[in-house]
Protein backbone atom coordinates (compact mmCIF):
# COMPACT_ATOMS: atom_id res chain seq x y z
CA UNK A 1 0.00 0.00 0.00
CA UNK A 2 1.42 3.37 -0.93
CA UNK A 3 0.87 6.50 1.15
CA UNK A 4 -0.36 8.49 -1.85
CA UNK A 5 -3.22 6.05 -2.46
CA UNK A 6 -5.00 6.51 0.85
CA UNK A 7 -4.85 10.28 1.12
CA UNK A 8 -8.23 12.00 1.14
CA UNK A 9 -7.43 14.98 -1.07
CA UNK A 10 -10.00 17.26 0.57
CA UNK A 11 -8.20 16.77 3.88
CA UNK A 12 -4.76 17.18 2.35
CA UNK A 13 -5.67 20.64 1.12
CA UNK A 14 -6.22 21.60 4.77
CA UNK A 15 -3.04 19.93 5.97
CA UNK A 16 0.32 21.62 6.30
CA UNK A 17 3.60 20.16 5.10
CA UNK A 18 4.59 16.88 6.77
CA UNK A 19 7.95 15.15 6.96
CA UNK A 20 8.05 11.39 6.49
CA UNK A 21 10.99 9.62 8.11
CA UNK A 22 12.45 6.15 7.63
CA UNK A 23 15.24 4.44 9.57
CA UNK A 24 18.76 5.19 8.31
CA UNK A 25 19.44 1.47 8.12
CA UNK A 26 16.54 1.08 5.68
CA UNK A 27 17.69 3.99 3.47
CA UNK A 28 21.23 2.60 3.41
CA UNK A 29 20.04 -0.92 2.54
CA UNK A 30 18.03 0.49 -0.36
CA UNK A 31 21.02 2.47 -1.67
CA UNK A 32 19.33 5.85 -1.42
CA UNK A 33 21.27 8.97 -2.34
CA UNK A 34 21.98 12.04 -0.23
CA UNK A 35 22.20 15.77 -0.82
CA UNK A 36 24.11 16.92 2.32
CA UNK A 37 22.24 20.24 2.61
CA UNK A 38 18.91 21.59 1.44
CA UNK A 39 18.75 21.70 -2.38
CA UNK A 40 17.72 25.38 -2.33
CA UNK A 41 20.70 26.42 -0.18
CA UNK A 42 22.33 28.32 -3.06
CA UNK A 43 25.15 25.82 -3.39
CA UNK A 44 25.78 23.42 -6.23
CA UNK A 45 23.65 20.34 -5.66
CA UNK A 46 25.76 17.23 -5.33
CA UNK A 47 23.94 13.91 -5.31
CA UNK A 48 26.05 11.45 -3.33
CA UNK A 49 25.92 7.75 -2.52
CA UNK A 50 24.40 7.01 0.88
CA UNK A 51 27.75 6.34 2.56
CA UNK A 52 29.54 9.35 1.06
CA UNK A 53 26.56 11.62 1.70
CA UNK A 54 26.35 10.67 5.38
CA UNK A 55 30.07 11.44 5.73
CA UNK A 56 29.63 14.84 4.02
CA UNK A 57 26.90 16.05 6.40
CA UNK A 58 28.13 18.48 9.05
CA UNK A 59 26.75 16.50 12.00
CA UNK A 60 28.02 18.92 14.65
CA UNK A 61 26.13 21.78 13.00
CA UNK A 62 23.04 19.60 12.44
CA UNK A 63 22.96 18.51 16.08
CA UNK A 64 22.95 22.14 17.25
CA UNK A 65 19.37 22.37 15.86
CA UNK A 66 19.52 26.17 15.56
CA UNK A 67 16.75 26.59 13.00
CA UNK A 68 17.20 30.37 12.98
CA UNK A 69 20.76 29.96 11.66
CA UNK A 70 20.46 29.58 7.87
CA UNK A 71 23.47 27.27 7.50
CA UNK A 72 22.23 25.02 10.30
CA UNK A 73 18.69 25.05 8.94
CA UNK A 74 19.99 24.08 5.48
CA UNK A 75 22.09 21.27 6.97
CA UNK A 76 19.12 19.99 8.98
CA UNK A 77 17.16 19.81 5.72
CA UNK A 78 19.65 17.53 3.98
CA UNK A 79 17.83 15.23 1.61
CA UNK A 80 17.91 11.44 1.52
CA UNK A 81 16.34 10.45 -1.78
CA UNK A 82 14.69 7.19 -2.74
CA UNK A 83 14.64 6.17 -6.40
CA UNK A 84 11.31 4.43 -5.80
CA UNK A 85 8.00 5.05 -4.04
CA UNK A 86 8.37 4.38 -0.31
CA UNK A 87 5.67 2.08 1.01
CA UNK A 88 3.93 2.93 4.28
CA UNK A 89 5.23 -0.30 5.84
CA UNK A 90 8.69 1.28 5.63
CA UNK A 91 7.76 4.56 7.37
CA UNK A 92 9.27 5.07 10.80
CA UNK A 93 7.56 8.36 11.65
CA UNK A 94 5.71 11.38 10.35
CA UNK A 95 6.48 14.82 11.75
CA UNK A 96 3.88 17.58 11.57
CA UNK A 97 3.92 21.25 12.52
CA UNK A 98 0.61 21.60 14.33
CA UNK A 99 -2.24 19.80 16.05
CA UNK A 100 -4.55 20.27 13.03
CA UNK A 101 -2.14 18.39 10.76
CA UNK A 102 -1.56 15.81 13.46
CA UNK A 103 -5.30 15.06 13.65
CA UNK A 104 -5.57 14.77 9.85
CA UNK A 105 -2.64 12.35 9.68
CA UNK A 106 -3.84 10.45 12.77
CA UNK A 107 -7.23 9.90 11.10
CA UNK A 108 -5.56 8.66 7.91
CA UNK A 109 -3.38 6.31 9.95
CA UNK A 110 -6.35 5.02 11.93
CA UNK A 111 -8.38 4.39 8.74
CA UNK A 112 -5.54 2.33 7.26
CA UNK A 113 -4.48 0.70 10.55
CA UNK A 114 -0.97 2.20 10.42
CA UNK A 115 1.05 2.34 13.62
CA UNK A 116 4.29 4.28 13.04
CA UNK A 117 5.21 7.29 15.20
CA UNK A 118 3.36 10.58 14.70
CA UNK A 119 5.12 13.59 16.18
CA UNK A 120 4.11 17.23 16.41
CA UNK A 121 7.35 19.24 16.22
CA UNK A 122 6.68 22.91 15.48
CA UNK A 123 10.38 23.80 15.76
CA UNK A 124 11.17 21.61 12.74
CA UNK A 125 8.98 23.82 10.55
CA UNK A 126 10.42 27.29 11.23
CA UNK A 127 10.11 29.53 8.17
Amino acid sequence: MFFKYFIDHAKVRRAKFVLIAVHRKFAKSQDWQIIPCHPLANVAIELLSYEKGVNEINWELMNSRDYHNEECKSTCMAECLSPDTVQTKDFHAIYVCCSESKEIVRELMRNKKLTFHLNEQLEMFVK
